[in-house]
């Protein structure tokens, strides 16, 4: 009976670690797939707003969305902006200017040669507009959309409006494409490295119930390898943990923040989580500082909910890095900014 017993709590043994693996590695192959891709979508979101900040709208109010522009200072100066961002961001194969008329997209400019066989002309209709698309141009708001098919390809897009500076109005939509396939091997290369490590462990278990077979009768010895399996649960736990944003709620009536850990060492003041406003602006560069500050003082004059900036962190050695925040605004019933909500990211492996 005794022998039969332990019989039983090796079966179970071998059936319960074998069932949590697998179960693991499913859910973690699929979780971890996700998060690359989400983290790639928003990599590709933060892009596509840089460039709409960068992007001068008195020179857009000029054109008129027909191939009458083509010949205008206004046009080649926008078309060779958005050839020249094309070329740093490899790694996209369209950046282009949409404008609405109606319900109608149309293409201002975009970033292909006039002899290519992709190149739209301005004026030219974008026939495969979604509802999606005519609404987010005509509200103002940035997103993203795909895996989606048009006559071009198969994309994954994120679009960021460019405003009239002086008025607020949305003067045309920031489009970049990427290609869906290049972002979706790069999750399932992830999901794969997942699979391949619970494949191991799987191994590892059958190897460890073989051992516990051999030693049932020698309990510390049985404690210790369960102790070892456990040791190395914890640092396969460990290894898929993902880099996480930085966070940090500005105060405006205070002029302080608060932030998490990955904020403070992103600014180099790690383990401090409470800093003033003051402190903040010291932290990046001055260039930076000033044009940050400016844009606080606007939002105070206007009714905006968002904004996003970017901005260079001193490192040692003289390096330094690009991180850059989307924000949200929070006001009171006035209109007045009470809290300034907002994440940041080191992106400069990406803009290198």
């Amino acid at each position: 009976m005794t022998m039969q017993f332990s019989k039983s709590t090796i079966s179970i043994a071998r059936l319960i670690p074998i069932i949590l693996i697998i179960v693991g590695t499913v859910a973690g192959s699929w979780y971890v797939g996700d998060r690359v891709m989400n983290n790639e979508i928003g990599l590709l979101q933060i892009r596509a707003q840089n460039i709409a900040v960068s992007m001068p709208d008195e020179s857009i109010m000029k054109l008129s969305g027909t191939k009458s522009d083509i010949g205008t200072t206004e046009y080649q100066d926008i078309k060779g902006k958005l050839v020249e961002l094309h070329k740093i961001n490899s790694d996209t194969r369209f950046v282009y200017l949409m404008g609405l008329s109606g319900d109608t997209q149309f293409f201002f400019a975009d970033s292909e040669n006039p002899d290519s066989k992709d190149y739209s002309p301005p004026g030219q209709i974008y026939t495969d507009a979604m509802p999606i698309d005519i609404a987010n141009q005509k509200s103002g708001t940035a997103y993203t959309n795909g895996p989606y098919t048009d006559k071009w390809g198969t994309w994954i897009s994120a679009y960021a409006p460019i405003f009239d500076k002086n008025t607020g109005a949305v003067v045309a939509m920031l489009g970049i494409d990427a290609d869906a396939g290049s972002i979706l091997n790069k999750a399932l290369f992830s999901r794969i490295n997942i699979i391949i490590i619970g494949i191991f462990l799987l191994l590892s278990v059958f190897f460890l119930v073989r051992v516990l077979q051999n030693l049932i009768n020698h309990k510390s010895t049985l404690e210790e390898k369960n102790q070892d399996l456990e040791t190395r649960n914890v640092y396969y736990e460990e290894s898929q943990e993902l880099a996480k944003l930085g966070q940090m709620n500005i105060f405006i009536p205070k002029e302080d923040i608060t932030m998490n850990s990955f904020m403070a060492e992103i600014l180099n003041c790690a383990p401090k989580t409470n800093i003033s406003l003051s402190e903040f602006f010291k932290s990046i560069e001055s260039v930076d500082a000033n044009r940050i500050q400016n844009q606080f003082t606007l939002i105070k004059d206007n009714d905006r909910d968002k904004i996003s900036f970017t901005y260079h962190v001193p490192k040692e050695g003289g390096k330094l890095n690009t991180v850059a925040s989307i924000c949200k605004i929070k006001r009171d019933a006035h209109g007045a900014p009470l809290r300034i909500i907002c994440t940041a990211q080191d992106i400069s492996e990406h803009i290198a």
